[in-house]
């Protein structure tokens, strides 16, 4: 069984421990912590990748600098890039 818990810090506390007790009760359980840093955010945080990012979001706003393919072809390449 895999539970996922988001919560703030300020939401520690013993019921909240209690909870996880009373759902795993006699297994062993992992906890791992982890900042809920949103992928976006994280990209968008370094200038370098921001700028790199938004000219991608204008470029196909604008239909510029785009690589098209037929299925087939993406399969061919694919198959070729997966033999590499």
């Amino acid at each position: 069984m895999e539970t996922v818990f988001y919560l703030k810090p300020s939401d520690l506390n013993i019921n909240f421990l209690q909870t996880i007790k009373s759902l795993f009760e006699n297994k062993d359980i992992v906890i791992s912590v982890k900042d809920d840093m949103d992928e976006t955010e994280y990209l968008l945080k370094e200038p370098a990748n921001k700028k790199k990012l938004l000219q991608s979001v204008k470029n196909i706003e604008n239909n510029k600098n785009l690589i098209r393919f037929t299925p087939d072809e993406f399969e061919k390449l694919n198959k070729k890039l997966l033999q590499e």
